[in-house]
């Protein structure tokens, strides 16, 4: 005598063939009567009570498993607001500062770069929460903006007047602030220089003083689990890294193009919050300033001059340069 479990192998089904036949098979019906037996011991049953309700069972394909178990992955990026390198640069009366009347403000190129990077990673997962962060006046909301109607979760500004005379190290005592209240975050991305200052230090002290991996100038990143895969470009040719999270990564030009933001973002953008940071609450003394004591332009570089012939350039060589 056997009693069974449930088995290694699957059930079978019926098939027509063997439906059609089963309908001719004689089913033998008897009464329990035929067996002679006194049946009196019977159950009594009380009351019953139904089990409570289980919670839905959801299938679950590989992508969903993955977004669960790393879920509320945070990245920040941080951008600063420098002149359009296109524009024309022109010194004040005094040559103590560039002429800022009508000067057009873009996010830092590298600081693009590294935003088009973290949009990459929340293609992939859309459970990734993306930050944006910048320093200075009001004026930088516009930037903030664009960058929510880019795909951009949360967009802070911390408000500070002389933003563009701070140190390296003052900037980067802000920023530690800041991620020590908003953070933790996974990922932070700073440009790899400042175009307009070319100061490059900023993001290797934000990552000693709050002791996060660091890896500078990578040109793209991708997750794979609970690693970043790095690209970078080096006297070595190009380095592929490996690592762990949370880390602070300063973006190089990436291989790859900027996208713009649509109708669609642009409209979105206007409903979400901007977040308006007041520096004082960070209770910080800043005293850490740089001085400019004068600015020269570059000298301006000769024209082009395009000629048409072998003996146009013969000529040059020989009157104008004077090397023939």
């Amino acid at each position: 005598v056997l009693t069974h479990d449930k088995a290694p192998y699957e059930i079978r089904l019926a098939n027509i063939k063997g439906i059609m036949m089963a309908k001719k098979k004689p089913l033998n019906i008897i009464d329990i009567n035929e067996f002679e037996l006194e049946i009196d011991n019977y159950l009594t049953i009380g009351s019953l009570k139904l089990p409570p309700q289980r919670a839905g069972v959801k299938f679950l394909n590989k992508v969903l498993i993955y977004a669960l178990k790393f879920s509320n992955m945070r990245i920040l990026n941080v951008f600063k607001r420098v002149p359009d390198t296109y524009a024309e640069i022109k010194l004040n009366s005094d040559n103590s500062d560039i002429d800022k009347e009508n000067l057009n403000y873009v996010i830092d190129p590298y600081g693009e770069y590294a935003m088009e990077t973290s949009l990459r990673m929340k293609d992939n997962d859309n459970s990734i929460e993306l930050n944006v962060l910048t320093i200075g006046l009001e004026n930088s909301s516009e930037l903030l903006r664009n960058a929510l109607a880019l795909g951009f979760d949360n967009a802070y500004l911390i408000k500070y007047d002389n933003y563009d005379k701070l140190s390296p190290i003052s900037v980067s005592k802000i920023y530690i602030k800041f991620i020590e209240k908003f953070g933790p975050f996974d990922i932070i991305f700073f440009p790899k220089i400042d175009i307009d200052t070319n100061f490059s230090s900023i993001g290797g002290f934000v990552a000693g003083y709050l002791k996060l991996n660091y890896i500078a100038n990578i040109i793209t990143a991708h997750l794979d689990n609970e690693y970043i895969i790095i690209e970078k470009e080096s006297d070595r040719g190009k380095e592929k890294l490996k690592s762990k999270m949370p880390i602070v990564l300063t973006h190089d030009k990436a291989p790859y193009e900027i996208r713009l933001a649509n109708i669609k973002g642009i409209m979105m953008a206007k409903k979400k919050p901007l977040n308006i940071i007041d520096i004082n609450e960070f209770e910080l003394e800043i005293d850490n300033y740089l001085t400019i004591g004068s600015l020269k332009l570059p000298p301006q570089r000769a024209g082009v001059k395009f000629l048409n012939s072998v003996d146009e350039l013969i000529k040059v060589l020989k009157e104008e340069i004077k090397i023939l």
